[in-house]
């Protein structure tokens, strides 16, 4: 199967190409779909820019533009990306709630550049304005005397950028309002790039599984299975490559990717590839979902005296989060040894101590233990630890699960926010 995209060039005064605005695309036809779904569309666009063509690849060096909806922004798929390679366009029909004001503090923060799209002069919040570097200014839709009005008010802290410029006079009457970037068929149209998309086989992910199941992973030998597959040889050399970790050599081998990334990336790495062909179609609010429940069910095989399957224990809320649909796959992988046939019974609901130590990060998960009912206090006193204990390893987890997604500790849920008030009253 073939993916594609398309890229359009965003040039300086001296009309060099400097950055691209990066356009999802769907099939060979070059031309946008209104009925696209916006957050959609770009979750596609930046999986295949950063797993199929390769970030660096695909934007030879040269920062990307991209459009992101509220729902995306809200979401930790911003953070996925290069702080210094990409500028975060903010569509036009944006709804700048406190709750998304807040987000683009912490984007900013984090020195990512804001931009606000196709814009015409509407009035926009003092506290979004002070944060964009950037005003992308809609040629078609604006008047002369708007474009005037919005670079008086404008120029003088911000980046202004004419877009939808189709011909010469346009340039040049924009380069003299001030205008220091611009974009449009004057200089060129999107050009349609494709490739490949390659599908990690099955026995890839057989092995993948054998290597993180155990209790210390042989790199070495994890090498030598990504090696066997071109799919999974082509997902980490793009992932490598990127300018997220690397910036003066280039990533040529498997052996050289592993060690650029780091025990604690590849096992993220490995986490995103096998999550997101075993539950297609979750978000990324799923997938960290996932890395809490692992987390903790892991510390808590360690608390209740059973470290030897703590790995297991990751393992089975890993895959907590596992659709219906995909259940045959998943039979297919705990075939591949005993082992792995443990986390098969969990799920079956059978009474082992992985199955109970699954249900109770379920039911804590759930906020049960306020409650005082079902299996909580019984697998407690069973175990003989605290709600103090079990609180800090939730805690754990949870900050563990958000740092690993780029998001700042203090970021957090409600439910998150409730357990540590609770935990500081009890202490």
């Amino acid at each position: 199967m073939d993916v594609y995209l398309a890229r359009q060039p965003i040039c300086n005064r001296q009309k060099k190409t400097v950055a691209y605005e990066m356009l999802y695309r769907s099939s060979p036809e070059n031309c946008y779909n209104p009925e696209w779904d916006g957050t959609d569309k770009t979750k596609k666009l930046i999986h295949n820019m950063m797993l199929n063509f390769g970030f660096d690849y695909v934007t030879q060096g040269k920062r990307a533009f991209l459009n992101f909806t509220d729902t995306l922004l809200l979401g930790t798929t911003p953070f996925l990306l290069p702080a210094e390679s990409v500028v975060i366009e903010l569509l036009e029909d944006i709804v700048y709630t406190p709750e998304l004001i807040e987000r683009l503090q912490m984007l900013h923060t984090y020195g990512y550049t804001l931009a606000l799209d196709d814009y015409t002069g509407e009035e926009i919040p003092d506290e979004v304005i002070r944060l964009v570097q950037m005003i992308k200014v809609d040629w078609k839709l604006t008047s002369y005397q708007t474009r005037m009005d919005i670079v008086k008010k404008f120029k003088h802290n911000k980046s202004l950028l004419a877009e939808k410029i189709e011909t010469e006079a346009q340039f040049v009457q924009a380069k003299n309002m001030g205008f220091d970037f611009f974009q449009g068929y004057y200089f060129a149209r999107p050009s349609l790039h494709f490739k490949k998309a390659y599908d990690v086989s099955i026995v890839t992910y057989i092995h993948l599984w054998e290597q993180i199941a155990s209790p210390s992973v042989d790199y070495t030998e994890l090498g030598k299975i990504v090696e066997r597959d071109i799919g999974a040889t082509y997902k980490l050399l793009c992932k490598a490559n990127t300018l997220q970790y690397f910036h003066t050599h280039r990533v040529h081998s498997v052996q050289h990717a592993l060690m650029i990334m780091g025990s604690d990336e590849v096992r993220r790495w490995i986490l995103l590839v096998l999550l997101n062909n075993l539950s297609d179609g979750h978000n990324e609010e799923a997938v960290q979902q996932a890395l809490i429940r692992a987390v903790f069910a892991e510390r808590m095989a360690e608390l209740c005296g059973y470290s030897e399957y703590a790995h297991l224990a990751y393992l089975v809320g890993m895959f907590s989060v596992v659709d219906d649909e995909s259940k045959d796959m998943l039979n297919q992988l705990v075939e591949s040894g005993p082992a792995l046939r443990e986390i098969k019974e969990a799920f079956s609901g059978k009474n082992t101590i992985i199955g109970e130590i699954l249900q109770f990060t379920l039911s804590y998960e759930k906020n049960y233990i306020d409650a005082q009912a079902g299996r909580l206090p019984y697998f407690m006193q069973k175990f003989d630890i605290s709600d103090e204990a079990v609180a800090r390893e939730y805690i754990y987890a949870v900050c563990y699960a958000e740092q690993s997604f780029c998001l700042e500790p203090a970021d957090i849920t409600p439910q998150m926010k409730h357990r540590m008030q609770w935990l500081q009253k009890k202490q």
